[in-house]
């Protein structure tokens, strides 16, 4: 029988040593180039549940097939032209997705916003290229083809800007990849564990008014403007004669060093506390956002001043008992994850540090260029610099990329996708 491609077929498996029925299927058969691999593919559509799925399974391996290797479709949709290898990075980031924006951005990238950006970036390298070229055949109509400065400007504002914004893009990809940790620390009861419940919507952590109820770190997801953030509520920071909260405060000041960023949270209702401030000289700087919390027990925030002053560090003031403030913190922590050069970056374009090696290195080889057509160097000097960007530029898109590099792309995802 002569199958239709792109047709479902209606039938049943069967065990050929006795026909006994294993399960009802639909069964879909795919013939290149018009499948996902651009290979003929043949799909069978069963029940589900792992007896009748392992069963299917078994018959068809002894039949002769084979378990695909991890990735091993999306690896020949790569080999077989149908993706590049920007496009074939972004299907296991889909996958892994761990909030709404993550997963737009990389289907985005499977849709290829990365590739369409870095060829019209080889594009305009090509051009360049072209013309330098054409000045080292016909040293004499250099002139009446481009003059150096004018040149290098032109490749300043549209090549080496748009590198260095991906580059940007890249360091945000990583957080919307791997997500941010989030600690938050303090001294006892100054309402930790309250915040930690006001962020993550639910009653996570007990809360009490005795001092040092939490003795162990406490970890939640939660989604701050599309950032996946694992936060961790810890234990109080003090000096203590008992062991337990002693090693407490231990694995506190442990998370310090795993931490992307602390939220310092003090009493605003009260003065600072000299103690307080040794706890807070060993915050990061550049990392930590002092909380005034208790804000409801301020006296038109006359409090407020103190804190500021004492700490010289980002600050917002939250009641944590009143949900009050906790938007703006979560504004002020993307912030601060983000970084200045957020508005550089294009939403969807978001490359992997895989990429951002090669972007830096195409920046950097095309730098060298800028810097010999400004001092008058050899134009064949220029040429082997941007011929260099292209090459880096193309490793990107998997048009040069070595076998091992591909291995350790590929064994990222699961077996067979």
């Amino acid at each position: 029988m002569e199958y239709e491609s792109h047709r479902l077929y209606y039938g049943r498996v069967a065990d050929p040593k006795d026909g006994t029925t294993v399960d009802e299927v639909l069964m879909v058969v795919m013939r290149a180039p018009h499948s996902y691999t651009r290979e003929d593919v043949v799909e069978f559509q069963a029940h589900g549940g792992p007896v009748a799925i392992g069963s299917i399974l078994e018959l068809v391996l002894r039949s002769g097939a084979r378990l695909a290797e991890a990735g091993e479709f999306t690896r020949r949709a790569f080999l077989n032209g149908r993706i590049d290898l920007s496009q074939a990075e972004a299907v296991i980031d889909v996958i892994e997705a761990r909030t709404a924006s993550a997963r737009k951005a990389a289907s985005l990238q499977l849709d290829g916003a990365l590739r369409t950006t870095v060829e019209a970036l080889r594009a305009a390298m090509s051009d360049v290229l072209v013309r330098i070229e054409a000045g080292i055949d016909f040293p004499n109509d250099v002139g009446e083809l481009f003059t150096a400065a004018v040149l290098a400007e032109e490749i300043e504002n549209n090549i080496l800007d748009r590198i260095e914004a991906l580059i940007a893009g890249a360091d945000h990809g990583r957080l919307f990849r791997d997500g941010l940790r989030l600690g938050i620390l303090g001294l006892p009861n100054v309402g930790k564990s309250s915040l930690m419940n006001r962020l993550i919507e639910q009653d996570r952590v007990i809360v009490t008014d005795i001092p040092g109820t939490t003795r162990d770190a406490v970890e939640e997801s939660l989604d701050i403007q599309g950032i996946p953030v694992t936060i961790i509520d810890t234990a109080g920071l003090q000096d203590s004669d008992d062991p337990v909260e002693r090693i407490g405060v231990q694995k506190s000041l442990q998370m310090i060093g795993r931490a992307d960023m602390v939220l310092f949270v003090v009493d605003g209702s009260r003065p600072p506390l000299a103690k307080e401030r040794e706890w807070f000289e060993q915050m990061p700087r550049g990392r930590t956002l002092l909380v005034i919390n208790k804000a409801d027990k301020m006296a038109n925030a006359a409090g407020y001043p103190w804190w500021v002053e004492w700490a010289g560090a980002p600050a917002v003031m939250i009641s944590a008992l009143y949900n009050r403030g906790i938007g703006a913190l979560k504004e002020q922590v993307a912030a601060l994850a983000l970084g200045k050069a957020a508005d550089r970056v294009e939403f969807g374009i978001l490359p992997n540090l895989r990429h951002k090696l090669f972007l830096e290195g195409a920046g950097e080889a095309v730098g060298r260029g800028v810097q010999a057509l400004r001092a008058d160097e050899p134009l064949e000097l220029v040429a082997l610099s941007i011929k260099e960007g292209l090459s880096n530029l193309g490793s990107i898109l998997g048009l040069e990329v070595a076998e091992d590099i591909l291995d350790h792309i590929f064994n990222r995802f699961c077996i067979g996708k």
